[in-house]
C-alpha cells in the first residue's frame, strides 16, 4: 500500500474508533446523568411528600389537642360545686363564687376571650371578659339577653356531656367585625339540674389565634405554605392575609379555593387524606375534625389542612420528562427498571428487618400492643408532661375475669385469639393519644396521658367494662368474660414512679376481684 493510502487508512480507523468511543462515552454519560437525575428527582419528591404529610399530621394533632383541652375545660366547669348548687337553687352567694372561679379559670388558661353562663331563658348570669390578658367580671347590670344567638339555641339542644362547636369565624362587636381580626370558635354545653331539667348553658369563646399560631410557626420553619380552609372552600389561614375570611365580607364571597382552582378543590375536599402534584406544585391535604373519637353529630365542623410546595423550591423540574430525547428515555427506563427492582428489594427487605426488630423489642408478639418496655418509656414521658404542665394522668390496671376458664376449656389457641380481640376492644375504648399495653398473661395496663381528674376516668372505665362484657366470637364458639379494673389518678404534685402507680392500681384491682369482679375502683 502506498504511504499516502496507508496513512489515510490509519486516519480513517482512528476517526471511526474515536467516533465510536465518543458515541459510547457520550451515550453512557447521558444515561448516567439522566438516570441519576430521575432517581434524584424521584427521591427528592418522595422525601418532600413524606415531610409534608408528616408535618400536616403533626399540625392536625396539635389542633386536635387544642380542642381536646377545650372539651375537657367546658365539661369540667359544670362540675364545680358552686355550679351544682346554683343549678338547683339560684342564689347570689354561689353566683359570686362562680364569677370568681370563672375569673381565675380565664386568667390561668389565657385562651378564652369570654366565658358566659346563661340560664335556660338565654339570660347571662355570669360573664367574664378576657380583655386582652386582663380578665374581668362583667357587672350584673351589664349582663345581656342572648336567647336569640345561634350558639345559645344550638348549645341548649345538646345532650348532657355533649359539646356544641360553632363555625370558625371572626368575632363581631355591635354587628361589626372586630379590628384587628379576632378569630373565634364558640364551644357550648348544656347544664342540667338534679331533676334532669335544663338549667342553662356554658359558652366558651376560644381564641382562634391560639391555634393559628401553630400554623404561622409551621409556615416559618417548614417547606412550602400551610393553609386551613373550611368545608366551603374559604381560607381561614393563608400565607396571603387578603385571602382569609372571605365569607365574612359581602364583596369577597367568591374568594374560595373551589373558584380559584376547581381541580385542586375537588381532590382535597373529596378525600380524608390526599397528596398529588398539580401544575408543578406538590399538594398535600387532610380533613381534620375537632373530636374524632366521639359521636358523629359533633363532626359538623370540619376543616381542611393543606400544604403546597412548588417543585422549583425542591430543585426539580416538573417538565423533565417532556424533552425530545426519547431514545435516551427508553434506555433509562430499562436500566432504571432493573436497578430500581434490585435496589427496591434491598431497601424493602432492610426496612422489614428493621421494623421486625423494633416491633419485637417494643410490642407484644401476640396482641401487637406495646410491651412493658414501651409502656415504661411512654409512662415516663407522660409523668414528666404531667408535672411540667400540671395536668392529671391516670393508669388503669385490668385483669380479665373468666379468662382462665376459656383457656382451660377451649385451649391455648382460643385463649390467644381472645387476648387479641380483647386488645382490639380496649384500643377502641380509649383515645388515640392513650396507650394500651399488655402487661403479661391476661393483664393489661392503659395509660391515660391526660385526664381532668378521677371523675373523668369513670366514663372510660364503664366503656371498657361494657366492651369487655360483650360476647366474643372465637373460632371454637362464642365466649363471655369480664374485667376487674384498678385505676390510679396521679396529680402533678405526685412523685410516684410508674412502679408505684402500677402497685396502687394492682391493689385496687384485687379489691375489685375480692368484692365481686367486673367493676372498677379509682384511687
Amino acid at each position: 500500500m502506498e504511504p499516502d493510502k496507508k496513512r489515510k487508512s490509519v486516519q480513517h480507523k482512528i476517526l471511526v474508533r474515536s467516533l465510536l468511543y465518543f458515541i459510547f462515552m457520550l451515550t453512557l454519560s447521558l444515561i448516567i446523568v439522566c438516570g441519576f437525575s430521575l432517581l434524584a428527582r424521584s427521591r427528592t419528591l418522595r422525601e418532600y411528600k413524606i415531610k409534608a404529610m408528616s408535618q400536616l399530621e403533626y399540625q392536625s394533632g396539635l389542633i386536635q389537642n387544642h380542642f381536646q383541652s377545650v372539651r375537657s375545660d367546658i365539661l369540667f366547669l359544670p362540675r364545680l360545686n358552686e355550679m351544682i348548687r346554683y343549678r338547683d337553687v339560684n342564689n347570689d352567694v354561689d353566683r359570686r363564687y362562680i364569677e370568681q372561679e370563672f375569673l381565675e379559670f380565664t386568667r390561668s388558661k389565657m385562651v378564652y376571650d369570654q366565658i358566659r353562663f346563661l340560664d335556660r331563658s338565654g339570660m347571662e348570669q355570669v360573664r367574664i371578659n378576657f380583655n386582652n390578658g386582663s380578665p374581668s367580671i362583667v357587672e350584673e347590670e351589664d349582663l345581656q339577653d342572648k336567647s336569640d344567638r345561634y350558639y345559645f339555641r344550638d348549645s341548649i339542644k345538646q345532650a348532657e356531656g355533649d359539646v356544641y362547636i360553632s363555625p370558625f369565624d371572626l368575632n363581631k362587636e355591635y354587628g361589626k367585625i372586630e379590628l384587628p381580626y379576632n378569630p373565634m370558635i364558640r364551644f357550648g354545653t348544656p347544664l342540667f339540674d338534679s331533676q334532669g331539667e335544663i338549667a342553662g348553658v356554658i359558652i366558651l369563646y376560644y381564641l382562634g389565634d391560639t391555634m393559628l399560631e401553630d400554623l404561622r410557626t409551621a409556615n416559618r420553619n417548614y417547606p412550602g405554605s400551610f393553609f386551613l380552609l373550611n368545608m366551603n372552600g374559604y381560607w381561614l389561614f393563608s400565607d396571603k392575609r387578603e385571602d382569609e375570611w372571605g365569607f365574612m365580607f359581602p364583596d369577597r364571597q367568591n374568594l374560595t379555593l373551589s373558584e380559584r382552582d376547581p381541580v385542586v378543590w375537588e381532590k382535597v375536599s373529596g378525600s380524608t387524606k390526599t397528596q398529588f402534584v398539580q401544575d408543578d406544585v406538590l399538594v398535600s391535604s387532610l380533613i381534620l375534625t375537632p373530636f374524632p373519637d366521639i359521636c358523629c353529630h359533633t363532626q359538623e365542623r370540619s376543616w381542611i389542612l393543606m400544604n403546597t410546595i412548588i417543585l422549583d423550591e425542591m430543585g426539580i423540574s416538573g417538565h423533565f420528562m417532556d424533552s425530545n430525547l426519547s431514545y435516551i428515555v427508553l434506555i433509562i427506563v430499562f436500566l432504571c427498571a432493573v436497578f430500581s427492582l434490585l435496589l427496591g428489594k434491598t431497601i424493602i427487605h432492610k426496612n422489614l428487618y428493621r421494623e421486625a426488630l423494633i416491633t419485637s423489642a417494643l410490642y407484644d408478639n401476640l396482641t401487637g400492643l406495646p410491651n412493658r418496655k414501651l409502656l415504661n418509656e411512654r409512662a415516663q414521658t407522660a409523668l414528666e408532661s404531667s408535672r411540667r404542665y400540671r395536668r392529671h394522668m391516670a393508669l388503669i390496671f385490668i385483669d380479665l375475669d373468666g379468662f382462665k376458664a376459656v383457656n382451660d376449656s377451649l385451649g391455648h389457641e382460643a385463649g390467644d385469639e381472645l387476648l387479641k380481640q380483647v386488645g382490639e376492644r380496649m384500643i377502641k375504648s380509649v383515645r388515640s393519644a392513650d396507650t394500651v399495653a399488655r402487661f403479661g398473661g391476661d393483664e393489661f395496663i392503659i395509660l391515660l396521658s391526660e385526664v381532668g381528674g378521677a371523675e373523668s376516668c369513670e366514663p372510660i372505665a364503664r366503656k371498657i367494662l361494657e366492651n369487655l362484657s360483650r360476647e366474643f366470637s372465637l373460632t371454637l364458639g362464642p365466649v363471655t368474660i369480664g374485667g376487674s379494673l384498678g385505676i390510679v389518678v396521679s396529680d402533678p404534685e405526685s412523685t410516684d414512679s410508674l412502679k408505684t402507680l402500677i402497685q396502687k392500681a394492682d391493689a385496687a384491682m384485687y379489691d375489685v376481684k375480692n368484692s365481686g369482679k367486673n367493676n372498677y375502683i379509682i384511687v
